[in-house]
């Protein structure tokens, strides 16, 4: 604790000395004749303790599989450098490009997960974006400025508000600052988004970003895919929807989607996976994986405008011989904001469903494969729960059952209390028989301490279930010094500085 709380001194003084001036735009290098170059940066921190964490089980290292701690204390740190060109022609729209780098690290114990993917200090630099592209400018006449927007190459990509796509680089393991999360580029061939109002559009031939050798084998499977999204909206009044998804007041869509090569060496396909179907992973059989998915969000009757109904439903299917897939993930979440009164609650219940496999050897993976998902909306989507969602549960055989209250006391600052209650949705499939898998509470403050550096902290704590007691006993059984009772309250302190371009 002595450790955490020097962290935290530390954290101070720097939070002190960002706070002194206002966060910068970006760098303007040269600006004429059209064309214009700029540097950007971004960075961020984060201390993070996990007294009992797994339950008591603590963590374990990977591959030895021996115990790390039961209290594990660990730093994340990243950097972005970026550079970004521009050319605008009055007769032919914008030419444009960037790249950036990502430069991350873990200190301490590493992350809170059973086996810690970050343990042993990792380091690593990376490229992220590297894209060149083409926006209409005013070419378009009626359909609005940049109307069209083709862009090649690695970039980051969302759907709605990422329940499926939204994050294309797992960042675990050799990539350090798990729960940071820096990256989230796909590689492939690129996107085209048809910004026209009030009907928007994308198509999307896309790749994940993988690399097994970095990751020891631990990385998620090479996923080429492509698809569409078409998407109906009705812009905030300060806002302009055609471009980002935080600026639409309401909307409703459709995507699909098709894996045309994936990754099926080992475990990653039902058919090749040495210790057969029981051992694949939730993100196993997508060579040949088709998904469709519907949605809706925001404040859909305008005449109720506290009133807001998220929703999305999406079903996932691959007739392929020897990695068959039938499965379906959804979700349902009305709200009520109540706008007159002070500090603006926001209340909210949500059911979050991903389908598990009763029978994993029957020839027909049931479990929800989650995806490319990524924090969404904030807090709570779509990582369910700062403990359940970052280091247990992972969106796939489970039901989630979320109250959120948010409130802001000041325009720069949010509060947020979320509960969970999640089951697994077919404890059989990995060999229990009760499904309670855990009740978790969080609380959460944000303050955005200028338009461009925020400052975050969490308090988590969870209670195991009998299902999660039975899930860790089976987990830890073949581990050379394995825990024995999984009964401890499991808690999570973090506290993040992120400065964002």
């Amino acid at each position: 604790m002595r450790r955490f709380l020097r962290l935290l001194s530390v954290l101070a003084v720097l939070c002190a000395a960002v706070t002194e001036r206002e966060a910068r735009a970006d760098w303007r290098f040269y600006e004429g004749q059209g064309f214009a170059l700029d540097a950007a940066f971004a960075g961020g921190m984060g201390f993070f303790a996990s007294p009992g964490a797994q339950f008591g089980a603590g963590t374990y290292q990977p591959g030895s599989h021996e115990p790390i701690s039961k209290d594990p204390l660990w730093f994340e740190g990243f950097i972005i450098p970026a550079l970004k060109a521009s050319l605008v022609s009055s007769s032919a729209g914008e030419f444009y490009g960037g790249v950036s780098a990502v430069g991350a690290t873990t200190r301490g114990d590493g992350d809170a997960g059973l086996v810690s993917s970050t343990w042993g200090n990792p380091s690593h630099i990376a490229l992220e974006d590297a894209f060149v592209g083409w926006r209409s400018g005013d070419l378009l006449g009626g359909l609005g400025g940049n109307a069209l927007d083709i862009r090649a190459g690695r970039q980051s990509f969302q759907v709605g508000d990422a329940f499926l796509i939204g994050d294309g680089t797992y960042n675990a393991g050799a990539r350090g600052a798990n729960f940071m999360a820096p990256r989230s580029a796909f590689d492939g061939l690129g996107v085209v988004k048809f910004n026209t109002e009030p009907v928007r559009g994308d198509l999307f031939l896309l790749r994940s970003v993988t690399d097994q050798t970095l990751m020891n084998g631990l990385d998620f499977p090479r996923t080429d895919f492509v698809g569409g999204n078409v998407e109906w909206f009705e812009s905030k009044a300060d806002g302009e929807g055609r471009f980002a998804y935080a600026d639409r007041a309401r909307y409703a869509g459709l995507m699909a989607m098709y894996v045309y090569d994936g990754e099926s060496e080992g475990c990653f396909s039902t058919r090749n996976c040495p210790g057969g179907p029981s051992q694949i992973s939730s993100s196993s059989d997508r060579n040949g994986l088709g998904v469709l998915s519907a949605r809706i969000g925001g404040s859909m009757i305008p005449s109720l405008p506290d009133f807001s109904l998220y929703g999305e439903y999406a079903y996932q299917y691959n007739n392929h011989t020897g990695d068959k897939v039938r499965a379906d993930g959804w979700y349902a979440e009305p709200g009520w904001t109540f706008s007159a009164a002070p500090w603006a609650p926001h209340v909210f219940y949500r059911y979050s469903h991903f389908s598990g496999d009763s029978n994993p050897n029957d020839g027909v993976k049931q479990s929800f494969d989650p995806l490319f998902y990524s924090f969404g909306r904030g807090y709570g989507s779509w990582f369910l729960g700062q403990i359940a969602g970052q280091a247990f549960l992972f969106n796939s055989n489970e039901n989630a059952h979320q109250i959120g209250v948010s409130a802001n006391p000041r325009r720069d600052l949010t509060l947020s209390a979320l509960f969970y209650s999640i089951f697994y949705d077919e404890p059989g499939q990995f060999g229990g028989t009760a499904s309670h898998a855990l009740n978790e509470f969080d609380f959460v403050a944000q303050w955005a301490i200028t338009e461009k550096i925020s400052l975050s902290g969490a308090q988590s704590v969870a209670w195991a279930g009998r299902g999660a007691r039975q899930f860790l006993q089976t987990a830890v059984s073949n581990f050379p010094n394995p825990a024995t009772t999984f009964n401890r309250a499991w808690y999570l302190t973090e506290i993040r500085l992120v400065y964002a371009f």
